[in-house]
């Protein structure tokens, strides 16, 4: 089967993606190397018309863009199983970043369990063949993300 038609009919920019975030929404941006850099930027840039967006992550290796928008937590509020070393700077000065104690390993099951997920954002390689992405590095609770979020959004890292 061709899955290249159905895969161009799908296709939308980051912007047009980040506009599928709404106000008061929980949003999984992605973890360490497969932050979604190009949702979180147009993200950012909406950070006047949105409130009380809740963002899950973890161990991001920049300071994401929705939090140099908005430092003091009026729109975003960042969510991080694993904070690395900005993060527990944002996290210790509040009120924008807060640390959820858990076992990394316990991480899908907290997905699938206690987290009411409106949108998953993954970052991909491109789609093979045969229909099918990869998750490359970030492989450990994503598929528990996916299966939890209403709205999916895949972000394709050449």
């Amino acid at each position: 089967m061709d899955y290249s038609k159905k895969y161009s009919e799908k296709l939308i920019s980051a912007k047009e993606a980040a506009a599928k975030i709404k106000s008061g929404d929980h949003v999984e941006l992605g973890w360490a190397a497969g932050i979604s850099k190009a949702v979180d930027k147009e993200l950012a840039k909406r950070v006047d018309e949105l409130d009380d967006v809740i963002i899950y992550s973890g161990l991001a290796f920049a300071e994401p863009e929705v939090l140099k928008a908005d430092p003091e937590g009026k729109h975003f509020v960042w969510n991080s199983w694993h904070a690395g070393g900005f993060e527990r700077k944002t996290i210790n000065a509040g009120p924008s970043a807060f640390y959820i104690p858990l076992r990394y390993s316990e991480l899908p099951k907290y997905y699938r369990d206690e987290v009411d997920l409106d949108v998953a954002v993954v970052m991909t390689t491109p789609m093979d063949k045969h229909g099918y992405f990869n998750f490359g590095l970030c492989t450990s609770h994503q598929m528990a993300a996916l299966e939890k979020a209403k709205t999916i959004i895949v972000e394709v890292n050449e």
